[in-house]
């Protein structure tokens, strides 16, 4: 009998322990990255409305962007992880700067604070150069 309830505390702990080291986004995202409030499409649109800076010279590429997002949506932090040219980097920073909210990392459906990388293109149909 003592070995039935051993086995049945082991397979808890097992199942305790495998339960919260997976992400189960199917089940209700127990684990998330912080995201734009919006799908993909809303982006680029966002972007795209955003930007004011035209280079003065054909540009084409993406500036990469790692944000740090705080437990409440705000960006505590901006780097630039992939570099264009001085004046890309400053506009991709600039536009990201102008979302006010964030949505935050999540565990276990508490907010967290996380990290996460943003992509912004230059080139034509995209920041910079506009299409004739």
């Amino acid at each position: 009998m003592t070995t039935g309830i051993i086995n049945i505390r082991k397979f808890i702990f097992y199942f305790l322990i495998s339960f919260t080291l997976t992400s189960c986004n199917d089940l209700g995202e127990f684990k998330s990255s912080p995201q734009f409030p919006g799908d993909s499409n809303e982006f680029d649109l966002f972007l795209k409305e955003k930007a004011r800076w035209v280079p003065p010279y054909d540009i084409e590429g993406i500036v990469i962007l790692e944000l740090k997002i705080s437990e409440y949506g705000k960006i505590d932090s901006i780097r630039v992880i992939n570099s264009l040219c001085q004046e890309c980097d400053n506009e991709a920073i600039r536009i990201i700067g102008e979302v006010e909210k964030w949505i935050p990392a999540r565990k276990f459906f508490i907010n967290r604070p996380g990290s996460l990388l943003v992509a912004i293109p230059f080139g034509p149909g995209y920041i910079g150069i506009q299409n004739d």
